[in-house]
């Protein structure tokens, strides 16, 4: 007696199409969503010294969100393209011509998206243990709990306004500094200024020292004039980083 197989040949082709898509997009989209948060976050993750182990493996365990979050795009293009690689070879019109419905046809990818909705379940499960790990890897408890700070402007008691990209309290540091001055009207001996700086470092009883950045000096008369400095001390800024926060 014949032995009949679950998946009949055709069956096993269009899954395989399938899959092949699938598993490229639920892995490749993880990995470029690692890239892009890496690449934007390597900055603030070295400030921290953390070991670049910690910073690889908390990767790791971020993959279960990473997944979870893409696997609803990742069974839309795995139908999508599987099927559209089947009518761009003519294999629908030859199954139609052999009896087979295109409901029939589609059958095994009606399956493996139930199989993604429960492999989905599985990876909400396993996203919180993840997420809270991955978060002690990378000290976020410590280093949100008020000891950095993003994308702030403060104004101080001299007419100076300060603003900082990022603010890190424990280093005593900040990226993307500008101070600016405005000058008075009435007084050309008082002109508007604006120092720039990529990093500014802070000692205590000394201030601030800006690293690395221009100074622009806006004088009626003369237009912008421009000064580009290796480090700049403003004797005013002495705010400490405790009260920038």
């Amino acid at each position: 007696m014949a032995r009949r197989h679950l998946l009949r040949p055709l069956d096993r082709y269009v899954l395989a199409e399938f899959t092949k898509i699938f598993v490229a997009t639920a892995i490749g989209f993880p990995v470029l969503l690692t890239v892009f948060d890496l690449t934007d976050n390597i900055d603030k993750y070295l400030s921290r010294n953390l070991p670049r182990g910690d910073i690889g493996l908390s990767y790791l365990y971020w993959l279960p969100e990473s997944m979870y979050m893409v696997l609803p795009a990742a069974v839309l293009f795995a139908a999508v393209f599987s099927i559209s690689a089947l009518t761009r070879h003519s294999e629908i019109t030859a199954a139609k011509a052999s009896g087979i419905s295109f409901h029939r046809l589609t059958l095994p990818i009606y399956a493996a998206s139930v199989g993604a909705a429960a492999l989905s379940l599985v990876l909400s499960e396993l996203a919180p243990m993840g997420n809270r790990r991955r978060n002690e890897l990378l000290q976020e408890v410590r280093y949100t709990a008020g000891t950095e700070r993003h994308n702030f402007a403060f104004a101080s008691e001299h007419g100076r306004v300060y603003k900082v990209s990022h603010l890190r309290t424990m280093s005593a540091m900040a990226d993307q500094m500008q101070i600016e001055r405005k000058g008075r009207d009435d007084d050309p001996a008082y002109p508007t200024w604006i120092a720039t700086a990529r990093r500014a470092q802070y000692v205590p009883g000394r201030g601030w020292t800006l690293v690395h950045g221009t100074t622009h000096v806006l004088a009626s008369g003369l237009g912008n004039v421009t000064f580009a400095f290796d480090s700049l001390r403003e004797r005013w800024f002495t705010e400490s980083p405790t009260q920038l926060m």
